[in-house]
């Protein structure tokens, strides 16, 4: 079960909104809470009560969304152990306390912004890719352990979908309704583009990687107390991604680690063109800054006018890179959304 659905769970519960098997399930908890008692507790003690539950009660599973059907949520089992109950109860009374009795210390999540009505709950519990087509055409490839939660219909003047783990867009260009994809803190908005969304669990941090198209990537200001200033967020071309760190409020944009071609008929003709014979650096550089998208810097001008004779025309672009500066007697370095060819002119 995930936080994102353990909090639905909750909430539907504190909105008298539950099925009777979720009201079973919860008041069964409060049956074995006994006398425990948190109303003393100050709202920092409730926040870190939560914090410190949930790392264990995380992994455990009230329910599952459906896969065979797109539609709703349904309660699966009931097999948690005592003391995970227990503390589950408490983190559910602490969330209720915090939300309704101290305003000021409330603290909306992601599962607070998903519409109730008209949207439906898709979960890949498979090992293999779940494939989605939208309303509007768009397309969706969920890895295992995804969810996305999407309208039925697109109505208004946006689209908008809220997700929680691995997920591709490949999404149909509609200018007059821009595209928004919800993750955790973070908010990426597109016209018509591809990107990944690639959380980070390890390093506890958000990746969007850009194929095609541009995107701009931003703070939720619904879930982020901006504290009047403007979101930190960055606009991504096709082989850039950035990393966010929800703890430090960072955005860092780079390449991604496999560039591909940006898919035009031009490009996949530049390809063929990859055999040099005492070529100029600069002619390869500019062959290979069209069929990327990256803009190629080089450290010293004279660089430009080195010679260069191979064929790189098969290799990926860190190798041709490699290659080339190996060759010339250079090194080469990623520098933010930039790759930077070092040296000091022609050996």
């Amino acid at each position: 079960m995930t936080r994102l659905q353990f909090h639905q769970l909750l909430k539907r519960y504190l909105d008298k909104e539950s099925t009777q098997e979720e009201l079973d399930i919860i008041e069964s908890w409060y049956e074995l809470l006994d006398n425990e008692s948190i109303s003393d507790l100050s709202s920092k003690e409730l926040d870190d009560i939560e914090g410190r539950l949930w790392h264990k009660i995380q992994g455990q599973t009230i329910y599952k969304p459906q896969t065979n059907e797109l539609s709703s949520t349904k309660v699966i089992t009931f097999n948690w152990k005592k003391y995970a109950v227990a503390a589950a109860i408490i983190l559910a009374m602490a969330s209720s306390v915090i939300y309704f009795i101290l305003p000021s210390f409330q603290q909306r999540t992601l599962a607070d912004l998903i519409p109730k009505q008209g949207y439906r709950v898709l979960h890949n519990s498979k090992n293999n890719l779940l494939n989605l087509t939208l309303n509007d055409g768009s397309t969706v490839q969920l890895k295992s352990g995804s969810t996305i939660h999407y309208p039925i219909i697109f109505a208004g003047d946006k689209r908008e979908v809220f997700i929680e783990g691995e997920v591709f867009f490949d999404i149909a260009k509609n200018p007059s309704k821009p595209f928004y994809v919800y993750e955790n803190n973070i908010v990426t908005h597109v016209i018509g583009t591809s990107f990944w969304i690639k959380p980070d669990d390890g390093k506890k941090q958000y990746n969007v990687e850009v194929v095609s198209g541009r995107v701009e990537v931003y703070e939720n200001e619904k879930l982020v107390n901006l504290n009047g200033d403007n979101s930190n967020g960055v606009i991504l071309t096709p082989n850039q991604k950035v990393v966010y760190t929800p703890n430090q409020r960072k955005f860092e944009a780079t390449i991604v680690s496999k560039p591909v071609l940006v898919s035009t008929k031009e490009v996949k003709q530049l390809k063929d063109r990859l055999v040099f014979d005492e070529a100029q650096v600069s002619t390869v550089l500019s062959l290979l800054q069209k069929m990327y998208g990256i803009e190629i810097v080089v450290e010293n001008e004279a660089i430009n006018n080195c010679p260069f004779t191979g064929d790189i025309s098969e290799l990926d672009m860190y190798k041709q890179l490699d290659l080339l500066c190996k060759s010339i007697g250079k090194t080469f370095e990623i520098k933010g959304t930039k790759i930077l060819i070092k040296g000091n002119g022609c050996n």
